[in-house]
């Protein structure tokens, strides 16, 4: 076993984790610029129906796009939560359940707040 060259593979590691970290709330900035500006085009123009599907269409891409990037940021910020855990042995592994615990929440089926699913199956007429 090389001792260094295992170090420096884990170091090199944590780095690439804390640069992801670091990256999360551009990435999620730049897609709710995206959003923001379909909303506002869809807002002040008149569209035809195959305009209307392709816009949602891309309204879609981004939304699941970004809720990758917010379940990565989740599952970052809870391994930032418990980093303190890497340093024993015996609690890397409750450290790993702490991220599946959060993963497994984070599959979890979204409530809707307002509408109920009935009635948005009713406003897209199904």
């Amino acid at each position: 076993m090389n001792v260094i060259e295992n170090l420096k593979n884990a170091i090199k590691l944590l780095d690439e984790i804390d640069e992801e970290c670091n990256k999360i709330p551009k990435e999620e900035s730049e897609i709710d610029t995206k959003l923001s500006d379909i909303y506002h085009f869809i807002e002040n123009n008149h569209l035809t129906t195959n305009q209307r599907y392709r816009i949602v269409s891309l309204i879609t891409n981004l939304r699941k796009e970004r809720r990758n990037i917010k379940n990565k940021g989740k599952l970052l910020l809870t391994l930032g939560q418990h980093k303190d855990k890497l340093i024993q042995s015996d609690n890397r592994k409750m450290l790993l359940a702490e991220i599946y615990k959060k993963e497994k929440q984070l599959q979890s089926k979204y409530k809707y707040r307002i509408y109920t699913e009935e009635e948005l199956k009713e406003l897209v007429g199904e």
